[in-house]
């Protein structure tokens, strides 16, 4: 038998609310994430911002992620950790 670790997130540990999103997002990680980023790329895969989640973090568990530069549309929202991107999610941004 053999230990196979893995460092995927499942999707309920990481949750990115309201979505659709005015001003801000709230990105709650239920999962052990020393240092990290939020990536959120455009549809054509252009990087149009991007946060350590230290600098936006408010509470436990939760971060803030400011959309105020964002124009309306669909965005794709990636954490990372040092090495690997370990969720993405379609975020819905209504200014």
């Amino acid at each position: 038998e053999m230990d196979v670790y893995t460092e995927t997130v499942a999707k309920e540990e990481i949750r990115i609310f309201p979505n659709p999103a005015k001003e801000r997002a709230t990105l709650e990680i239920n999962a052990e994430i020393e240092r990290g980023r939020v990536l959120i790329h455009n549809m054509n895969g252009q990087l149009v911002s991007h946060f350590d989640l230290a600098s936006i973090k408010t509470e436990n568990n939760q971060f803030n992620i400011p959309l105020n530069n964002l124009t309306q549309g669909m965005y794709l929202v990636s954490i990372s950790n040092e090495q690997t991107v370990i969720n993405k999610q379609r975020l819905i941004v209504n200014p």
